[in-house]
């Protein structure tokens, strides 16, 4: 599991309750629980005249460890990941983010990524030890 790159901060409410929506949007289209690791998708743009420029907070969040892409959108900033979505530490990434772009003129405007689909009928061919006993065979 990757950690959050930024130093530990509480998620508010509001945050947490943002991440529980798309948690549960995964539930709904896959069974998913968010705990799998899987790309995730996180969206910046700037919202001030005096917001910092594209190139540098594109530049900071490659030193933190994010794929970074500028190429999509007019001027926003794409930070990519391999992650999971389901832990506190996740509320904590995204409650940073929401904390380093209203810092820095800019808006964190949420995040998305795969639903890891469950199986629908898993089944095993575990077979219990009790019915692996050895018996003997009359061979006469």
């Amino acid at each position: 599991m990757r950690k959050s790159p930024f130093p530990p901060v509480s998620p508010t409410k509001s945050r947490r309750l943002k991440n529980e929506q798309v948690r549960s949007l995964l539930d709904q289209h896959g069974g998913d629980d968010g705990a799998s690791d899987r790309h995730v998708v996180h969206y910046l743009y700037p919202h001030s005249i005096n917001a910092r420029p594209r190139w540098e907070v594109a530049s900071n969040l490659v030193k933190l460890g994010f794929f970074v892409d500028i190429g999509r959108g007019d001027s926003g900033v794409v930070a990519e990941e391999i992650r999971e979505v389901a832990s506190v530490d996740f509320d904590s990434l995204t409650e940073a983010f929401e904390q380093m772009t209203r810092d820095n003129g800019w808006v964190y405007d949420g995040w998305e990524c795969e639903v890891i689909h469950k199986p629908q009928n898993e089944w095993s061919m575990r077979i219990p030890r009790e019915a692996l006993q050895i018996q003997s065979i009359d061979w006469k």
